[in-house]
């Protein structure tokens, strides 16, 4: 909202969010209006007493709705179909006949409990909370007593794992602010969840279940499942389709532990060994010149891609300079920038390049298999690539490692 600032106390602000929440309730709860229209109705009266503009109150609305629904959206719809495939498939009832069979049917609230809390554990709570409603209605039609003695146990779990423990979101996050361990958080995250699961799940759960019977809904299972005579899925299928995002999770997470001890100097190129590709580009230098791939052989050569938007680049120049004063052979690959502003980053900060090429467009850029910038090709006297460097040339990378390879190159040209 380009131009509002906010001139209500932070007082004022606070009593408005709780005022706008006392609303909310007694709109859904008394009045029995839909949620979404209660929250719409709501949220339009809250922008118009904080001191909003009119003009941009459904810019705001509309904005704010379409990233949060862009954040879950994807995420309940994968999880009510992997729900309404344990339903339609009888992988639900499955399921609940094992939980039932092994535990017994007074303690088939326990029972879903603590699976949940198992699932909780890499399962987001919106998501996990669809994917076992198919479950929680199966052994609610089948025992009996309402939905909320076998539905509160569950929504408990998956809210405790999500509220207090990694890898969810909030602990995570809170763990970074507070320099936690993360480790040390799952421990304590458990030890402060599971009690809070066994009164607020497992105790309070029966204690409501058995003074309020709500019955089982149609939603998301489309109701009773007809009878098919297609096996149902094995207990333990079902399982491991449950811990498929906790599976998934885990392969993520040694793949970026991976990343992590990775150079990223070292990223690989399919072009180690190859020519320089072929490209037809005006210098920068001097536009009404064209450039090519035959310009750059002759002499063994750092082919620099540049640019005057890479902070790490300003960062590196200098020491580019050096390298040309000292006799080194360095071309530019302006890389996706503005004319004007390359020409004067150069009169400013001197140019080191004996030839520039103005890639405006990327092109040879996309050739090169560019990442972003600064990146540094050296390439041999006959227009060979033998080695790419990723990131910024400092004078201890080039004294280290990359002034041994480009003087095997040189010794290479001599006669």
């Amino acid at each position: 909202m380009e131009g509002f600032e906010q001139t209500l106390g932070a007082g004022t602000l606070l009593s408005i969010a709780a005022g706008a929440i006392a609303l909310l309730l007694v709109l859904i709860i008394r009045f029995n209006i839909h949620a979404f229209i209660a929250l719409v109705l709501v949220s339009l009266l809250t922008a118009l007493v904080a001191g909003i503009p009119t003009a941009a109150i459904v810019q705001t609305l509309t904005a704010a709705f379409g990233s949060t629904l862009g954040g879950v959206a994807l995420l309940v719809a994968l999880g009510a179909m992997l729900g309404r495939l344990l339903e339609i498939s009888g992988g639900a009832e499955s399921l609940a006949n094992a939980l039932v069979a092994k535990f017994g049917e007074k303690r088939a609230p326990l029972a879903l409990g603590i699976a949940s809390l198992i699932f909780g554990f890499p399962i987001f709570f919106d998501a996990g909370l669809v994917v076992m409603l198919p479950v929680v209605f199966t052994i609610a039609r089948r025992l009996g007593g309402g939905l909320l003695l076998y539905g509160m146990p569950v929504a408990a779990a998956f809210s405790v794992m999500h509220v207090f423990v990694p890898p969810h979101p909030g602990p995570v996050a809170a763990s970074e602010l507070l320099g936690a361990d993360v480790g040390m958080l799952i421990v304590v995250g458990l030890l402060v969840a599971v009690p809070i699961w066994i009164v607020a799940g497992q105790i309070f759960g029966q204690w409501i279940g058995r003074r309020i019977v709500l019955p089982v809904p149609d939603i998301l299972s489309g109701g009773p499942r007809e009878d098919s005579a297609d096996p149902a899925p094995k207990p333990s299928t079902v399982i491991l389709l449950l811990l498929l995002p906790l599976l998934a999770f885990l392969a993520i997470a040694v793949f970026l532990y991976r990343g992590l001890f990775l150079d990223p100097s070292e990223l690989p190129s399919a072009l180690i060994g190859k020519p320089f590709p072929a490209f037809s580009l005006p210098s920068l230098d001097d536009p009404e010149r064209t450039l090519s791939e035959a310009d750059i052989k002759g002499k063994p050569a750092l082919v620099n891609v540049w640019a005057t938007w890479c902070p790490a680049c300003r960062h590196e120049h200098p020491v580019l300079n050096k390298l040309s004063e000292a006799g080194v052979v360095i071309h530019g690959v302006n890389y996706k920038d503005q004319r004007e502003p390359a020409q004067k980053w150069l009169r400013d900060l001197h140019n080191p390049y004996q030839l520039n090429i103005e890639d405006a467009k990327g092109s040879l850029g996309l050739d090169l298999g560019v990442y972003g910038a600064p990146e540094t090709f050296f390439v041999d006297a006959k227009g060979i690539i033998r080695h790419k460097f990723v990131g910024t040339i400092d004078e201890r990378v080039w004294r280290e490692t990359l002034a041994p390879i480009y003087q095997q190159l040189v010794d290479e040209a001599q006669p």
